[in-house]
């Protein structure tokens, strides 16, 4: 093999590597896509599964069934939440009757991150996120203001 050959497959034998270390680490991050104004659904449920991170010594697992998680709340985030954005408290939250109202704001000042939806499913530590529109600056949502939560409406404006 002449010098040149030589080199070429030792790049691109490298570059073999670099991709496969750089390729679990994108796991998941697929582009989200922008969530317009008006009324706002997040999926409906998702299927989910645990399984233990570490299992102590002596112990052996047994999975559960696969079980479906509701959708039950929201919450809004200025920047993305997987690079330390914050979460946005509500400028309103308030009771009535049987039903919880929260009023978000959204901070829309020159070079301002995007502000990102979640989605937050019941008994799950799992959320759905997607950044919303740029002109996006308030979202409303009723929800059921019982044990079992579950949302009524959402709107953003």
């Amino acid at each position: 093999m002449d010098h040149k050959k030589i080199k070429v497959a030792f790049s691109l034998g490298r570059l073999i590597m670099f991709l496969a270390v750089l390729a679990p680490m994108c796991a998941g991050c697929h582009k989200a896509e922008v969530q317009q104004g008006g009324s706002i659904t997040c999926p409906p449920e998702i299927e989910t599964a645990q399984e233990p991170v570490h299992l102590p010594e002596g112990w052996v697992e047994r999975s559960g069934n696969r079980m479906p998680e509701h959708w039950h709340s929201v919450t809004f985030f200025d920047g993305d939440p997987r690079q330390g954005g914050h979460e946005i408290e509500p400028k309103l939250s308030r009771v009535v009757y049987d039903e919880f109202q929260q009023t978000w704001s959204m901070r829309k000042q020159a070079g301002a991150q995007k502000t990102w939806l979640a989605c937050r499913y019941y008994l799950s530590s799992i959320s759905l996120i997607r950044p919303l529109a740029d002109d996006v600056t308030e979202c409303s949502g009723k929800f059921t203001n019982v044990l079992y939560p579950q949302v009524r409406s959402l709107t953003c404006k």
